[in-house]
């Protein structure tokens, strides 16, 4: 892939920057759409929402499953660092996309949310959710 700036901007201070920047304002209805469809076939069990920042997948989710064990990833920490507070029997951590933190086939679902768009290596990525994804479970992405 072509890189179109000089340097990367999809750092951490960029997404943090951008997460303080939606915080307070409503929900848009077109990514609570987006999450419920990313979703629509969760029927309970480990999920990892990868490169979450402020999506609800990870809430709606623990809805479908009260005791499911669920995990939001991103890079930018004064974000997870928020959501964690915000939702406390959601694990949120900040790790590379590229270097998933999991034993393989340790979840039996992996959402990817308008993340592969901004991406350097977007087939790294792919390789590490199939790896941590158990036979038979589902990587659901939206772009």
């Amino acid at each position: 892939m072509k890189r179109l700036a000089q340097k990367n901007l999809n750092t951490p201070e960029e997404y943090d920057r951008i997460f303080k920047e939606r915080q307070g304002k409503p929900v848009d209805w077109f990514d609570l759409r987006r999450w419920k469809a990313l979703l629509r076939y969760y029927k309970g069990g480990k999920l990892l929402d990868v490169g979450c920042l402020d999506s609800l997948v990870p809430a709606l989710a623990r809805r479908k499953d009260s005791k499911a064990t669920i995990w939001g990833l991103d890079q930018a920490p004064e974000a997870m660092k928020v959501m964690a507070a915000k939702y406390p029997d959601i694990h949120f951590i900040v790790e590379s996309v590229y270097s998933l933190p999991f034993g393989d086939r340790d979840f039996d679902y992996v959402v990817m949310g308008e993340l592969i768009e901004h991406l350097e290596r977007p087939g790294d990525v792919f390789r590490e959710a199939m790896r941590i994804l158990k036979p038979g479970g589902i990587l659901a992405l939206s772009t």
